[in-house]
């Protein structure tokens, strides 16, 4: 019988699963889709069900409650008299709750699942017939197996699935095994996890679920009327052991990680939340399934950090039944899926960040880099390449960084005075160097640092830094990015470029990315030629470059790459971007010169963006737009006074004197709100610590607290540790402080 590609592509998703599509970045992307899905079983699959012992099911119980199961058997289970219909030569146990939901004309959802090719297909369909019927004895034959249990089922979908993250293991011992009928041991129904069931869950490297929708076309009285108008999804996920987590004693999740785009699980839980979960345990034959509800996370930073997650699944507990001992399978030893060498389980990710606190305590301090690279990307901006000294392990084991932060530097000049300054990252965080890009600014007040740096760095040269620090880095979602820079300002959009490009090859994702880039000349345009070979790879990334000084007209350049990279002559403006920003919900990331700046941030609140949506960083003398200035008058470069007053927090310092004791010079004084910041306490007191910028951004100020408590009002560091240029007594240990010092070591 000949048939075409596939099911429409209007029939192929539903609004749930489309809506999350959008979110993803997916959507749309339905030819694979086309190619897969069908309305019968394709003969390979066929073949393939003949094969197994075992099949996963889901359906609903009497509240119309979805719940996941399995059939044990042996080969020769699963029988497809036509393309269109399967039989199931048997039902799960008799006392299960999914037996409510296996009635003529219920849904049901089917998974096949070869654990030893890590080969799994799925069918959605509909009861056909259930038959329990008897037959004359055999000799020897017991009285449970004169009764014969089947489903034949009717095809709705079949469609093959993503073989990730399936752990390959092979049933050892199932000889002369019939269709299990009878678990060994009685159920157990409960509304909470038992200690047993916490134990299986936090081990298990596999589980599946149990999802379902309704047609879109359904009022909401329809919607009420009858389970026999849902959809039934089946489905499996994998990971490490360890990749489930107790939120609370009756709360799970997990993450979710990079699949075959469809989200058909993810999608029915944006109509339903209603899901049931089934946990084997393989070297028992225990089984769990539980029925809850569920919840998608889309942003946070468990996600963020959690390598190969995208999501998580938050799943609430409503009831469970257990069943020790159910199935009486021998079971090989797992071996893992490869591609679970990309993700994490939530004991690694817990021991990396304690890792990485202890490695903070001690990053507070200088320590030398070697340069191994100069590398002049324009006549006045020059990269220098770092790694660290043999003693000292770089990123992104030991000293990771974020993409958009910065490092802390100290230089010394000829006259024996030491300079301290921050440059932003300007390469990937997954590289084993550091790169900054450093502008050489023109005379000795401005310039001092840069040309020390320009003049007497070369390949060898040792150079003093703390690590990276910074709190300008993307924020924990997947909306469309758009990256605006000027000048020097675009090296952290550099670093964010190639993280995000990063994380989209790595997690299957399509986060879009908007590149704008102004500066005068194509002569002075730093790192063209790197974001130009990008954006020729890259579909998910679009280019916009503004000269304000050269016009574009007449170059020959601007014909490159044309359905990819745009050229304006003059500033950026509000006819550039909405020439090439379509109407969506952006995050927007600005960096550059001081008047840059203020006059990108007064367009993007002109064009209605929320200030939630714009993030910053400036280059220069300036600090932050704060929402303490009128932001539709922000005008110019905020003077050191503005900083001042946008920087001090009187709410949270303490209004009472505090003794300060300076523990290293040995030196005790008496901090009183008159007298500002404790940078300013300690230099009253004729000690001189470093700084670099007095308003928390370099770090060049960051002092280890020995004892008490502090309110630094911008910024973050450690837990022991402050920024003391911006940084009081804090008024909620004001009590305690009385009593004993504030101890600092200096």
């Amino acid at each position: 019988m000949a048939h075409d590609e596939g099911l429409d592509v209007g029939s192929l998703f539903h609004e749930g699963e489309i809506r999350v599509q959008k979110k993803a970045g997916v959507e749309g992307d339905t030819d694979l889709g086309r190619r897969n899905i069908h309305d019968y079983m394709p003969q390979q699959h066929r073949e393939f069900y003949h094969q197994q012992s075992l099949i996963f099911i889901a359906a609903q119980d009497k509240q119309q409650r979805p719940w996941a199961s399995v059939i044990v058997g042996k080969k020769g289970l699963l029988k497809t008299p036509t393309e269109n219909e399967m039989v199931i030569s048997g039902l799960p146990f008799s006392n299960e709750p999914i037996q409510e939901g296996l009635a003529k004309n219920d849904a049901v959802g089917l998974l096949g699942l070869d654990f030893g090719s890590r080969r799994r297909n799925r069918m959605n369909g509909r009861i056909k017939s259930r038959l329990i019927t008897t037959h004359s004895p055999a000799i020897g034959e017991i009285a449970d197996s004169l009764v014969r249990r089947s489903l034949t089922i009717s095809v709705d979908q079949a469609f093959g699935n993503c073989p990730k993250y399936i752990q390959s293991r092979i049933i050892l011992d199932n000889k002369g095994m019939t269709t299990v009928k009878k678990p060994l041991s009685p159920l157990q129904h409960s509304h909470k996890f038992s200690e047993e069931q916490r134990q299986l869950i936090e081990a298990a490297d596999t589980f599946f679920i149990a999802t379902q929708h309704l047609p879109d076309e359904l009022s909401t009285k329809e919607k009420n009327s009858s389970r026999e108008l849902y959809g039934i999804d089946m489905s499996h996920r994998g990971g490490k052991p360890g990749f489930i987590k107790f939120v609370d004693n009756n709360t799970i999740q997990w993450p979710d990680f990079n699949g075959n785009a469809y989200f058909n699980t993810l999608g029915n839980l944006q109509q339903d939340p209603r899901a049931g979960l089934l946990f084997l345990d393989f070297k028992t034959g225990s089984m769990l399934s539980v029925t809850g509800h569920a919840e998608v996370i889309w942003d946070g930073i468990d996600i963020n950090e959690y390598e190969g997650a995208e999501r998580l699944v938050r799943f609430k507990l409503d009831e469970a039944v257990y069943i020790p001992n159910a199935y009486p399978l021998k079971w090989s030893t797992v071996d893992a899926s490869p591609f679970l060498a990309a993700t994490d389980s939530w004991i690694e990710l817990e021991n990396r960040r304690k890792y990485n606190k202890e490695i903070e305590k001690k990053t507070n301090q200088y320590q030398s880099y070697k340069v191994v690279k100069v590398q002049d990307e324009t006549k006045d901006i020059r990269s220098f390449y770092l790694e660290a000294t043999s003693k000292q392990p770089l990123a992104p084991l030991s000293l990771p960084f974020k993409a958009g932060q910065f490092l802390p530097i100290k230089i010394k000049a000829a006259d024996g005075k030491t300079h301290f300054r921050s440059y932003s990252l300007s390469d990937s965080p997954s590289q084993n160097h550091y790169r900054i890009s450093v502008k050489r600014l023109v005379g000795d007040a401005p310039g001092l640092v840069s040309n020390l740096l320009h003049e007497q760095l070369q390949v060898g040269s040792l150079l003093e830094s703390m690590s990276p620090k910074g709190e300008f880095v993307l924020s924990d979602n997947q909306r469309p990015v758009v990256l605006l820079s000027a000048g020097v300002g675009i090296t952290p959009m550099i670093s964010m470029l190639q993280s995000i490009i990063e994380d989209n090859v790595r997690t299957g994702a399509n986060r879009l990315i908007y590149f704008i880039y102004g500066t005068q000349h194509s002569q002075n345009h730093a790192f063209r030629d790197l974001v130009d070979s990008i954006a020729k790879t890259t579909p998910w990334l679009k280019v916009a470059y503004c000269y304000s000084q050269q016009s574009v007209e007449n170059e020959t350049f601007t014909r490159q790459n044309q359905d990819k990279i745009q050229y304006f002559s003059g500033h950026v403006n509000k006819q550039v971007l909405q020439q090439i920003l379509p109407i969506d919900d952006y995050e927007f990331y600005l960096c550059g010169p001081s008047e840059f700046m203020t006059a990108t941030y007064q367009l993007l609140t002109e064009l209605n963006i929320t200030k939630e949506r714009i993030n910053y960083e400036f280059f220069g003398h300036s600090t932050i737009l704060n929402n303490t200035l009128d932001e539709n008058t922000l005008q110019g470069e905020a003077t050191q006074s503005d900083k001042t007053r946008i920087n001090q927090d009187n709410t949270k310092s303490a209004k009472a004197p505090v003794i300060v004791k300076f523990t290293r010079s040995q030196k005790e004084t008496v901090w009183k709100p008159e007298l500002g910041s404790l940078l300013e306490l300690a230099e009253s007191e004729g000690l001189s610590p470093d700084f670099g910028c007095r308003n928390g951004q370099c770090h060049a100020c960051i002092t280890t607290i020995k004892k008490g408590k502090v309110h630094q009002s911008v910024g973050s560091v450690s837990d022991n540790a402050v920024l003391i240029c911006c940084a009081t007594p804090e008024l909620a240990h004001e009590a305690e402080l009385k009593n004993q010092p504030l101890l600092l070591d200096l």
